[in-house]
């Protein structure tokens, strides 16, 4: 795990270096700037998108030890994540919306978690609403997770209409708060720019990405089909947590079909929910040749890593 790390670092490092990396500069927020432009530092950029991805690695290790998603201590699906993360330099070597949704949901889903069969825990529930209704004041695709959660309070066995209430309380509150503390006005709420994603990438560019996009989805899909009947042998909880980890991949694969032209934003949620689904598989299925399907894996995303920095 700590040499895939060293590798993403390595490699992000030469991609900053290179200065081939086209940074997408459209504000898609609809009240505060979007995270790509919080910082202007080339290396303070790289040396915060790495620290997020970091921290991410460390945040799926912690939430998997803690609720035992994977019913094994396996480091597998932090090295499947951080090879999923170097196949696109975009995800490591800037901070941006990506950087800060990845962060926030596996914030959120830790939260959830914790509420499972708990339905008096309404702050937390109200934490993960006030988390995303904020993040939308940055960037729009936040909002896509909003009713994501509200299907997971199901899954976790605490929705009622105490909880909806929650939950609403936590998407009014901060904007209430912005435009009460007057920074945000209501003339300052705006449509955000809808600039694709590829208009500022050359097309070897977008078609490495669209196919390193494809590879998450099928990477993912596969795993949940072929896990299928095991998992459903799982207990309560269990099911209900890897119901969880396969909602929020679903819901992103149909967010990035509905929102292509802002792929990028939602990329390393579907990686961080395809390394965990395709970790389970192998950890479900372990045999002596398990490491053929593993290095497979890995391979494809070295690959596409070295088509980024060739193309």
């Amino acid at each position: 795990m700590m040499a895939a790390v060293a590798l993403m670092a390595l490699v992000a490092w030469a991609t900053e270096a290179s200065e081939r990396l086209v940074r997408i500069v459209a504000d898609r927020g609809t009240a505060l700037p979007s995270a790509n432009s919080w910082i202007s530092s080339a290396d303070g950029n790289l040396v915060a998108g790495l620290a997020a991805n970091v921290l991410m690695i460390g945040a799926l290790i912690s939430l998997n030890r803690t609720y035992n998603l994977l019913r094994s201590l396996s480091m597998l699906f932090a090295v499947l994540f951080a090879f999923m993360q170097t196949a696109t330099p975009e995800l490591t070597v800037q901070f941006s919306t990506g950087s800060l949704l990845m962060l926030t949901i596996v914030a959120c889903t830790w939260l959830m978690f914790g509420c499972y069969g708990r339905p008096y825990l309404r702050r937390r529930v109200f934490l993960v609403f006030f988390l995303l209704s904020a993040g939308a004041a940055t960037q729009y695709a936040f909002a896509v997770y909003i009713p994501v959660m509200l299907l997971m309070c199901v899954q976790m066995r605490v929705f009622s209409g105490r909880t909806l209430v929650a939950a609403l309380l936590g998407v009014a509150t901060p904007w209430w708060l912005l435009l009460g503390f007057g920074v945000v006005t209501p003339d300052s709420v705006h449509l955000p720019q809808l600039e694709s994603v590829f208009s500022a990438a050359r097309v070897a560019d977008g078609v490495q990405l669209g196919v390193t996009a494809l590879t998450g989805a099928a990477v993912f899909v596969a795993a949940v089909v072929l896990d299928f009947f095991r998992t459903m042998a799982y207990n309560a909880r269990s099911r209900s947590y890897n119901g969880a980890v396969v909602l929020l991949g679903f819901a992103t694969i149909v967010a990035m079909v509905a929102d292509y032209n802002n792929m990028l934003c939602y990329l390393g949620v579907l990686n961080a929910c395809a390394s965990l689904q395709a970790a389970q598989f192998f950890i479900i299925h372990r045999t002596e040749r398990s490491w053929i399907g593993i290095a497979g894996v890995l391979a494809v995303y070295a690959a596409l890593a070295v088509w980024n920095s060739v193309a």
